[in-house]
């Protein structure tokens, strides 16, 4: 009885942790090219085909940097607060494109975080995994994935064991430049084994790391989402992204499958031949750079089972073929012909011609009962000669045409004149009546002379003005000299004594005066 319920709870603890690959059917390429546009942009890279890049990131970012690490029952997990950490650190796998970036390659198997880890004393840090790095089962990825998968120190991002449980890991980073010293120091504890029907992230061990750090690292059970939200191709970011309920980490885990029904919508240019920095630019002199390969290499060797050189084989993605225009049918190119330049473009929709009514041949006519000369025209139809002219406005038209010309137009009413009134301040008084014309009767008008030649047209004499009768002279009037003032030594009127010098010779003076 022990026994049997020791196995019923085993089989509903490892039930529990096993995804139901059952459950879900696959999911194409397009829940990827459809739900991952809104934040980065497609375009075709060299032998990878289509990848994805992030928008609005600088040229110091990296993948597996603004998040933390976790521990679930798969093992060190990634927990991104970026929206599009569901896809591109779960699926797939990174390379750094010289001139061009970080740029996503779609995967289809879910993984916690497919890392290359490394570890010391001080030290821990982690480099995205390259398109290259195929998982197999059978294998995994250990220690020799530096080695084999050429990963150069600059692809790392280093933090100290102290600041790993930190919850925004970007925060804490050491800088790139010390990365080459901090290799010499550290090694590689990569372990990435399929356990139990799941990918399981080892390599560092939980209860020592858990120690090391100064803030609590968190511990989870992974829940493994597989449903969808309203239309299937296009979910909401807030249901794609993962969210902690209690003791558990809810994470979209859909299986997916290499196909696609149609390439992305929108692809950015094209990246003809990829040139890849595994993260070796700017490592060192020479020398250098050949002791730290030595440095990395590890003491475990490359399994046997794996090629000598990582290969990477270009996904092929179906073209869904576009469908035919049941209206258009197939023309022989032969019997085609050219289109004239004045004849207007045949719609495709248009309704067939009507075929033109042929007339016989005149031999092959009737003989008309009339005889020619007693052939008249039907009434109201004009005979030619009253017909208007062909040219200008006046040409007729066919009737059945469709046409301004042929449609009725209404009779013209033609407005009467309406006569100026002027306001009463411009009224002007009527012109006064010359004399002699009574009223009611119109004023005399001199004749016009006759319109004669100009040699015989009496010559207009100009009378020549009379001359102005001179003006008489008049002798001028003898003056009368001035009269001579008078005797008398008296003083003027108007004027005071003192002021009369005239006369102040013969005034005597008061001396003079008898007494």
């Amino acid at each position: 009885m022990k026994l049997l319920l020791s196995l019923l709870g085993a089989t509903i603890l490892f039930g529990a942790a096993i995804p139901s690959a059952a459950a879900r059917e696959e999911v194409s390429m397009d829940f990827f090219y459809d739900n991952l546009a809104p934040y980065g942009s497609w375009r075709d890279v060299g032998d990878y085909g289509y990848c994805w890049q992030p928008f609005d990131v600088d040229s110091q970012w990296q993948p597996y940097s603004d998040g933390r690490w976790v521990f679930t029952d798969a093992g060190w997990t990634w927990d991104s607060y970026e929206p599009y950490g569901w896809a591109v650190y779960h699926y797939g796998r990174w390379a750094n494109v010289i001139d061009v970036g970080w740029v996503w390659v779609p995967g289809t198997e879910w993984g916690p975080g497919w890392v290359s880890w490394r570890h010391s004393q001080r030290y821990v840090g982690w480099a995205p995994l390259p398109p290259e790095a195929q998982f197999l089962r059978a294998i995994g990825f250990s220690v020799w994935v530096d080695e084999y998968y050429d990963i150069g120190p600059g692809n790392f991002r280093f933090v100290e064991n102290r600041d790993f449980g930190a919850q925004r890991l970007n925060t804490v980073f050491i800088d790139r430049r010390q990365n080459i010293e901090i290799i010499h120091q550290t090694t590689n504890i990569t372990n990435i084994t399929y356990v139990n029907n799941i990918i399981y992230n080892g390599g560092l061990e939980y209860n020592e790391q858990s120690q090391r750090s100064a803030s609590p690292i968190l511990r989870y059970r992974l829940d493994r989402r597989q449903d969808f939200e309203g239309d299937r191709r296009h979910q909401t970011a807030e249901h794609l992204r993962s969210r902690v309920n209690g003791d558990s980490l809810s994470v979209i885990a859909l299986p997916f499958s290499r196909h696609a029904s149609a390439p992305p919508s929108k692809l950015a240019e094209r990246v003809g031949r990829a040139e890849i920095n595994h993260g070796w630019r700017g490592a060192g002199s020479p020398d250098e750079v050949s002791a730290l390969r030595e440095r990395m290499k590890s003491k475990a060797g490359v399994p046997d089972k794996l090629p000598a050189q990582p290969q990477f084989q270009r996904p092929e993605i179906p073209r869904t073929p576009r469908v035919a225009d049941p209206r258009m049918k197939p023309v022989d190119p032969s019997s085609k012909a050219k289109p004239t330049r004045d004849a207007p473009p045949r719609r495709v929709d248009a309704p067939p011609k009507a075929p033109e009514k042929k007339l016989p041949p005149k031999a092959d006519r009737p003989p008309s009962t009339v005889p020619e000369a007693k052939r008249t025209p039907p009434t109201g139809i004009p005979r030619r000669s009253e017909l208007p002219s062909a040219s200008g406005k006046d040409r007729m038209r066919d009737p059945r045409a469709p046409g301004p010309a042929n449609v009725p137009q209404p009779p013209k009413v033609r407005e009467p004149e309406r006569k100026k009134v002027l306001p009463p301040q411009q009224r002007t008084q009527p012109p006064a009546r010359p004399e002699g014309v009574k009223p009611g009767q119109a004023p005399r008008v001199a004749p016009k002379p006759p319109n004669l030649p100009p040699d015989k047209r009496p010559r207009s004499v100009t009378p020549k003005p009379t001359p102005a009768a001179p003006k008489a002279r008049v002798a001028p009037s003898p003056v009368s000299p001035p009269p001579k003032p008078s005797a008398s030594k008296s003083p003027s009127r108007g004027k005071p004594h003192g002021d009369d010098r005239s006369g102040a010779k013969g005034r005597k003076k008061p001396s003079d005066e008898p007494k």
